[in-house]
């Protein structure tokens, strides 16, 4: 049965598509409601998955007959550039895909995105870590065909576990007269940055990259693997001091969230990018339970608990990485953050809200 009439206008339905789908960051639709018999949906979504969501939706609703015509952007993207790994340092995510748009995240090399919509210069992706949507420059992605990221993808993932790691092409590559001298080298590496190793023996290390092969010195990275939260304090000395950067998460600069999402990816704990969607991930405890390795949560702020009432934090406030006394305030600054702060949130691995009793 259509229950159309259950709605004033058409808006009404993409409203309703719209909050039903949740997160912009993380999910892309645009699109009108044509009416008509039947009523056809037009637009485009990123992703597959999003287009079933909304036909999922819709059918909940009663409009099982309203048609979708609905470009999935995923599926629009030719043979060889579905997937791209990022082949630079550091590949700022911006919202738009002009270079003066706000960067709003930051992918490291060796992260993986998926293409959406090619251009000469900055190309729409998704991260594919955290699903989160934004434009890259075309020139720090090194694409491939879906066939070569899964190749990629069954080898040992390693990641740089020191501040810098100094990478370089490998002798074969120098070869191609397309690269300049001044491009023979990667550069430094920050901490997190991703490889693809077949042999763990080799020193330095060989990587795989879509075009080719990368070296890296072998006392430079680790193998990427789940490990306690504990882990995280190995690499805190590595942010001392490290700037502030509004939408940053290396160790070139970083802002709050990127600063605490960085960590949890270095002891393989995938959280979040954004400070209020890392909020509704943790679960909610008691100030009185907090222990290293907790966050502390602020209207459009996070932090690291260290214990005895310290948080490690990226604030423009101070200018960067630095530690500050939520329980015990020294100055006004101090006292304005434990005054406003919202939450204290723990991860569980293997969990999620939804999931919670």
């Amino acid at each position: 049965m259509n229950h159309r009439e259950d709605f004033k206008n058409p808006s009404m339905i993409i409203q309703r598509v719209i909050d039903n789908l949740g997160d912009h960051r993380v999910c892309y639709f645009r699109g009108d409601l044509l009416e008509g018999d039947p009523d056809t949906l037009v637009g485009e979504v990123d992703t597959r998955e999003t287009w079933e969501r909304i036909r999922e939706h819709l059918d909940k609703l009663g409009l099982e007959d309203v048609i979708l015509q609905l470009r999935v952007l995923e599926e629009t993207i030719p043979e060889g550039y579905q997937y791209a790994m990022v082949r630079v340092p550091v590949s700022d995510i911006r919202k738009d895909g002009r270079f003066r748009s706000e960067r709003v995240h930051q992918l490291l090399f060796g992260e993986w995105v998926r293409v959406l919509d090619l251009s000469t210069d900055y190309c729409r992706v998704k991260d594919l870590a955290r699903g989160y949507l934004g434009y890259a420059h075309r020139q720090s992605l090194d694409f491939c065909s879906e066939k070569r990221y899964h190749e990629i993808q069954t080898l040992p993932r390693w990641v740089v576990r020191k501040q810098h790691a100094f990478a370089f092409r490998l002798a074969e590559r120098r070869k191609d007269r397309n690269i300049h001298i001044l491009e023979q080298d990667l550069g430094w590496l920050p901490l997190g940055s991703s490889l693809h190793v077949a042999d763990a023996n080799e020193d330095p290390l060989r990587a795989e990259i879509p075009s080719g092969e990368i070296g890296i010195p072998h006392e430079s990275c680790g193998l990427y693997e789940s490990s306690s939260i504990c882990e995280i304090k190995g690499h805190l000395p590595y942010y001392s001091h490290v700037p502030y950067l509004w939408g940053g998460c290396s160790t070139y600069g970083t802002d709050c969230s990127g600063f605490v999402m960085r960590l949890f990816d270095m002891i393989g704990r995938v959280i979040p990018r954004d400070a209020d969607q890392q909020e509704k991930a943790f679960w909610a405890i008691e100030q009185d339970q907090a222990r290293f390795g907790d966050l502390c949560f602020f209207p459009g702020h996070v932090g690291l608990f260290m214990g005895d009432g310290w948080m490690l934090h990226s604030n423009i406030t101070l200018g960067g990485v630095t530690i500050s006394n939520l329980f015990h305030p020294r100055n006004s600054y101090e006292s304005t953050l434990f005054k406003t702060m919202t939450k204290i949130g723990r991860w569980e691995t293997g969990s999620t809200r939804e999931k919670r009793p």
